[in-house]
């Protein structure tokens, strides 16, 4: 077991004394047509059939001392094979004016991206942006937030990590990554995060930066990333975009080619506001992103995760018990603007697809 786990285990361990102890778990089966192109050699292909997109469980408590709130977390992805998520500890406490402030030590999400740090289950779409795929994520290291004093809407969060990525224990080049948020949050300054419009009335816009090392042997790669995303939800109504640009440079010994990256997102969604049993538990839902991971990088051919690509979603949500118990049904028109591969073969193929989901979670707290 890690370290940062340990940490997290032995805080939880303190139930018999703690203010407040959990286990829960979220699993989202999931039945997918998914558009065949037998013209062209796809890389990665997907099919059609039935699927499991999570399995999670987590474990979770915190103690209360002095003005002060430990708490501790442990997540876990179960399939299709064990992953470490989250395994944290951290300390709390509200400031004078309505503010606040929380320290966290352990594998975390770094505080870069709204829906990068968005729980599984509270998802608007059945995916997240395509774009958070090129975010830090979690990572092991010390994090820190501010609401600031007689300012709360104003949001400072940061950190610094080994930038290795989930459940790499070691920091074995001695870099670290840099990551820092800026949010200005007029309308629920501490709503949760979530996405659509069944928590608190929200306005949230932010910008982030993070900047890391990594050393790949003979030499170093450097990814500089600047991104702001904004939310807002109230009426039923919710919308959520989202930007990211990155450089990423190498020395100039190293045999690869320095490169940006881009990827934008935008997507709404309206809890139809129909009388009776289903009254704001029905959304209808639409998104358009883009995402282009490497714009130097001539693909190998149509599917390669370099490749410059969009997709239009079009989404129907039923929510039995908000994002507990949800039904969520999605159509995604796939396009690729990267149209050919390194030797000038076609890269386009028909791709979309249809996903039928259903997510349930379950939360014991004592």
């Amino acid at each position: 077991m890690s370290r940062p786990a340990a940490l997290a285990l032995i805080l939880v361990a303190a139930g018999a004394r703690a203010q407040t102890v959990g286990v829960g778990g979220v699993v989202q089966p999931e039945a997918d047509w998914q558009q065949q192109d037998t013209s062209v050699k796809v890389i990665d292909p997907r099919y059609s059939g039935f699927a499991i997109r999570r399995t999670r469980s987590w474990l979770f408590g915190d103690i209360a001392w002095n003005k002060v709130r430990f708490e501790a977390r442990i997540e876990a992805e179960l399939m299709p094979q064990f992953q470490l998520l989250d395994a944290y500890v951290a300390a709390s406490s509200d400031l004078a004016g309505g503010g606040r402030w929380r320290i966290g030590l352990g594998q975390q999400f770094a505080p870069f991206s709204r829906q990068t740090m968005m729980p599984a289950a509270e998802f608007q779409m059945i995916e997240p942006a395509q774009l958070t795929s090129l975010t830090p994520n979690r990572q092991i290291g010390i994090s820190a937030l501010l609401s600031v004093p007689y300012a709360p809407w104003i949001e400072i969060s940061g950190g610094v990590f080994d930038g290795k990525g989930v459940d790499i224990i070691e920091n074995i080049d001695n870099n670290l990554m840099y990551v820092g948020r800026l949010a200005f949050r007029p309308i629920g300054p501490r709503g949760r995060i979530t996405e659509s419009a069944l928590g608190e009335d929200q306005l949230s816009i932010a910008g982030d930066v993070s900047y890391n090392v990594k050393n790949l042997g003979d030499y170093d790669e450097t990814t500089l990333l600047v991104g702001a995303d904004a939310f807002f939800c109230k009426w039923g109504l919710s919308a959520y975009s989202e930007f990211l640009y990155g450089h990423v440079t190498y020395p100039a010994s190293s045999p690869k080619q320095n490169y940006d990256l881009r990827g934008i997102n935008a997507q709404a969604g309206y809890l139809l506001p129909i009388p009776g049993v289903l009254y704001r538990r029905l959304e209808v839902a639409a998104r358009y992103e883009e995402i282009q991971p490497n714009t130097t990088i001539q693909i190998e051919g149509p599917g390669d995760p370099n490749q410059h690509r969009g997709s239009i979603v079009g989404e129907i949500n039923y929510y039995h018990r908000g994002h507990s118990l949800k039904v969520q049904l999605a159509w995604s028109h796939n396009i690729e603007f990267q149209k050919v591969d390194r030797n000038g073969n076609n890269a386009e193929y028909a791709n979309d697809t249809l996903v039928l989901m259903v997510t349930g979670r379950l939360e014991f707290i004592r």
